[in-house]
């Protein structure tokens, strides 16, 4: 059987999960989001099952901060893949630089995995698989 590498993992991953539940409030904006809790929780039983692990940690590039997400491949852990996001903070202070870190974390985890944000859990799972079909037969 042909050993799958983190692209296919990464692909698997994405078929399984397809939205994430709004369940935090903001009170000052009126608005619900999914909160950075909410974002690992959904993610980690499909990451289980497809082999991967991630792992999240301020860093410097180039001389600029960013948050460096790393996916791992458990069966071959040279398989990887490795992204940056720039931290942008609003002030220069641990408070923002918490708060830049956190915000990025879960950005980048729903854009690695083209998370949908919905208020009902599984809203959009059924448009997410069939997406994920159709583009799987153009490549």
């Amino acid at each position: 059987m042909k050993e799958l590498n983190i692209y296919e993992r990464l692909t698997q991953v994405r078929a399984m999960v397809g939205s994430v539940s709004k369940s935090a409030k903001n009170p000052f904006f009126k608005s619900s989001y999914a909160d950075l809790n909410s974002v690992m929780k959904t993610l980690a039983p499909a990451l289980v099952e497809a082999n991967i692990i991630y792992t999240q940690y301020p860093n410097i590039v180039d001389g600029a901060d960013v948050l460096t997400t790393e996916l791992v491949n458990t069966t071959n852990p040279e398989d990887r893949i490795v992204s940056h996001t720039r931290l942008v903070l609003a002030k220069n202070d641990m408070q923002a630089y918490g708060s830049a870190i956190t915000y990025s974390r879960r950005y980048a985890l729903i854009s690695m995995w083209y998370l949908w944000l919905c208020k009902e859990r599984g809203v959009h799972s059924s448009m997410w698989f069939l997406w994920s079909v159709v583009w799987s037969l153009k490549n």
